[in-house]
Parts: C-alpha cells; structure tokens; sequence
C-alpha cells in the first residue's frame, strides 16, 4: 500500500496488494505447519485458545476485527501518497472513494489465489 516510483491506480492496487495478502496467508500457513511441529505448540495452542471467545475459536475473533479495519485505514492513508505521486508526474490524481475500490479488488484477488492453494493441497491430499 505504500507509494512507488509510479503512481497506480485503484484496479492495479488492489490486484497487487492481493497479491501480497495471499503471499502473507501462504507464509502464516508455512508458519503455522513448522509450529506444530515444534515442542512448545500445546502450550501456544492454549494460551490463544483460552483468549478467545467461547463462539469464536483459536483466536480468529482477532483477525475479524483487525484486518478489514487495517485494510481500510491503508486504503485511506495511502490516497494522500498517491496524489502526490499523480501531481509530481503530471497525471490525474486519485480519490479517495475511487481508491477504496481497491478493497474488493484486494480481498477477490487474495481469495481466488488462496481458493486455489487450498484446492491443489487438497487435490495432492486426494491423489
């Protein structure tokens, strides 16, 4: 989400950071595969599962909030450095409702990568 040499607009933003957020998911997947295995795992396990609510397991509850709230601060943090990007290479400049468009865009983009990751384990998984 933050600038680079060339400014994107909202469609190009929200493919790249989905992009981005299905790369984190795969790496706190490989993280949690390499923590189970470990010897401290029963009492991690624990002490998340004891701070989550009862109707929410193993601390998701978290991610619930968390997430969209940081995925839209982001968004609207990012406008302002994109404008200045935009005016400094003479191009139009972006809005701020024109650029939580890339929210969507970002959770479709990361859902069908992982979709598909989960897909092909469970087709190895079947094979």
């Amino acid at each position: 989400m933050t600038p680079s040499l060339i400014p994107r607009d909202w469609l190009f933003q929200g493919v790249v950071s989905g992009l981005s957020a299905g790369a984190g998911y795969a790496l706190g997947v490989a993280a949690h595969w390499l923590l189970r295995r470990s010897r401290r795992w029963p009492a991690i396990s624990a002490r998340v599962r004891g701070a989550a609510p009862a109707w929410l397991p193993e601390g998701r509850w978290l991610a619930l909030v968390l997430v969209p709230a940081a995925l839209v601060v982001m968004l609207v943090v990012a406008v302002p450095w994109q404008r200045d990007l935009a005016t400094l290479m003479g191009m139009d400049r972006p809005t701020t409702g024109g650029w939580l468009r890339a929210g969507p865009v970002l959770v479709a983009v990361a859902a069908v990568l992982i979709a598909a990751a989960r897909g092909l384990r469970g087709l190895a998984r079947l094979l």
